[in-house]
């Protein structure tokens, strides 16, 4: 019986002195609301290297503005309820505390904070996303928790990347081998981000170990040569894209004056018509199917078509009983309709007359144009001679 008793009562020390352990330190956590924003800095870094889910709470209420200060204690404040930041023991809501001031600065290092604590998530797909949003930005300072996190994970991709992550953050390690080491990991990827960190270590300014240094060359000069790879290719691609697009204008511009004999230039009209239906579908997808907004291009593209032919057609037909209409009257016999009165019958599209009906003609117009009632085979007789006295 003694034994089973003292049994319990270590069993229930262990598990205070795991909980006193496991609570954040009530000094560190008073520090987040001092004045000065490099002692928060510093304090925001040091709660995030426990990788505690207590400091994760903190910093996630300081960051959802959420934490405040009543006399000498941090609080979170969730609408009446009130909590304290350190111990998490729900305590009275003050009626007037003093909110934390939080800049641009803080903001950033909250970022960073939460989302490298979020390695240490059990769901895949929240430390996915971490380890994503970590490679844009590392500080030296998260690279012992980024070795952690790194030592715990068991998926291959996110271990890749966590991998990169770690080795920017060594490049700002005080042993050279951890450098050369670091450089050497970050040879292999085509970020331009990354490059940019590579560069201050090809100087010997900034980097006094030649072997670090070296190698850090190196590796620019291999990125560079995959990144003018890479852009030699969006090249090529950009200028056969835009190659095809004046294809298409030039390609319906003959056509259109091989068919009528008349420039027509309203193919830009038409195509902005295709990219205004492409972005609208773009906005579509963006407002109702967010998560589908990969597949906007594959229903845009036939959208695109089909809404400039319907244009076309539409603005086609509207032009086309206009001309009639309006050429019907004032045009030469046989010359109305879709034939211009100045096409002359042998042009591409003057046989279109043909089938056009023979609208009235005012007189005073037949007048004009034919004074001496001519024949139709007596005034090309006529323009005939005229022309050859020009050419002549």
């Amino acid at each position: 019986m003694l034994r089973r008793l003292i049994f319990l009562l270590a069993c229930l020390a262990l598990q205070a002195a795991t909980t006193a352990q496991a609570a954040p330190d009530a000094a560190l956590v008073r520090q987040l609301a001092d004045d000065d924003n490099s002692r928060k800095v510093e304090a925001i870094r040091q709660l995030t290297q426990t990788a505690d889910p207590d400091s994760a709470r903190i910093l996630k209420a300081m960051a959802d503005d959420s934490l405040y200060l009543a006399g000498d204690k941090v609080l979170i404040i969730d609408g009446d309820q009130g909590f304290d930041a350190a111990t998490g023991q729900p305590v009275k809501a003050p009626e007037s505390p003093d909110s934390l001031t939080i800049n641009n600065r803080i903001r950033g290092e909250l970022a960073n904070a939460l989302a490298a604590l979020k390695l240490f998530d059990p769901d895949r797909s929240v430390r996915l996303e971490s380890a994503t949003k970590l490679q844009s930005k590392v500080d030296p300072e998260m690279a012992p928790l980024l070795a952690r996190a790194l030592d715990k994970e068991g998926d291959a991709e996110i271990k890749a990347m966590l991998t990169l992550a770690h080795a920017q953050a060594s490049l700002g390690s005080p042993d050279p081998l951890v450098r050369l080491a670091a450089v050497k990991a970050l040879s292999e990827t085509t970020s331009p981000t990354v490059r940019s960190l590579l560069l201050p270590l090809t100087q010997k300014d900034t980097e006094a170990d030649d072997r670090v240094r070296y190698k850090a060359i190196a590796a620019v000069k291999h990125m560079e040569q995959r990144l003018g790879f890479a852009e030699l290719l969006g090249r090529i691609f950009s200028g056969l894209s835009l190659g095809s697009i004046l294809l298409l204008a030039a390609l319906g511009l003959a056509i259109t004056y091989g068919v009528m004999g008349v420039i027509n230039m309203a193919h830009g009209e038409l195509l902005m018509i295709g990219a205004y239906s492409a972005y609208a579908m773009q906005s579509l997808f963006r407002a109702y199917f967010p998560d589908a907004i990969d597949w906007y291009l594959p229903a845009a593209i036939p959208l695109a078509f089909f809404g400039a032919a319907l244009v076309g057609v539409v603005v086609a037909a509207w032009l086309g009983s206009s001309v009639v209409l309006a050429q019907g009257p004032y045009g030469e016999r046989g010359g109305s309709g879709l034939r211009p009165s100045f096409l002359p019958p042998d042009r591409p599209g003057g046989e279109m007359s043909s089938l056009m009906p023979d609208f009235p003609r005012r007189p005073d117009a037949d007048e004009a144009r034919n004074p001496r009632r001519l024949s139709p085979e007596e005034l090309a007789a006529e323009r005939g001679e005229e022309q050859e006295t020009e050419d002549d």
